[in-house]
């Protein structure tokens, strides 16, 4: 493998390992997120969560239909920028359904495009023998992610409360963005 495909593989690997961080973040603590939401119910935690799910099919044709039609990276780019303004909209919304479920709508369904779109970028960019250890490290990071997740959330939620976990969840997609960022810049220097 040459720098340059180690160097993707890096990038998007530490792209899903984001996103399952994200993921396994929210799926075991949205509970107790929820608990110290002031007016929350369990109809209004059962719909987010319910929403959270159905989002991750709902979003993957129009993503990759966008991503098939533009810049994958840009448009990795864009779903990681959308994920780190999403979750703070969550915590301003309170239990407010009518900002609250489209928010979660968002914020979910902009996720689960990160594998989709990585994994169309890493079949974009190796074939053959190449493909295999760009898909190992992307199943690496899938298996680091939901490892790590949630005792990461769990750690910030004991300290920031129930913010906790929606500031880690803008951090983990804000560090991408920068992360990407950086890179685009750097190439367009070179």
């Amino acid at each position: 493998m040459s720098a340059q495909e180690r160097r993707t593989v890096g990038s998007l690997a530490l792209l899903y390992m984001f996103r399952m961080l994200g993921l396994f973040m929210v799926l075991p603590l949205i509970a107790l997120y929820a608990a110290d939401m002031p007016g929350a119910t369990p109809l209004m935690i059962g719909l987010a969560l319910g929403i959270y799910g159905l989002t991750q099919a709902i979003f993957q044709i129009p993503l990759g239909w966008i991503a098939d039609r533009t810049d994958r990276r840009a448009t990795l780019f864009w779903i990681a920028a959308i994920t780190v303004l999403a979750p703070i909209g969550v915590g301003l919304a309170g239990a407010d359904p009518v900002f609250l479920l489209p928010l979660v709508f968002l914020q979910a369904g902009m996720a689960s495009g990160m594998y989709s779109v990585g994994l169309s970028l890493l079949g974009e960019r190796f074939t053959g023998g190449a493909i295999a250890p760009a898909n190992a490290a992307f199943i690496f990071a899938y298996g680091l992610g939901s490892f790590a997740g949630p005792p990461i959330a769990g750690a910030a939620m004991d300290s920031l409360g129930p913010w906790g976990l929606l500031v880690t969840l803008a951090a983990i997609s804000a560090s991408y963005v920068i992360i990407v960022g950086a890179r685009s810049l750097l190439r367009q220097d070179s």
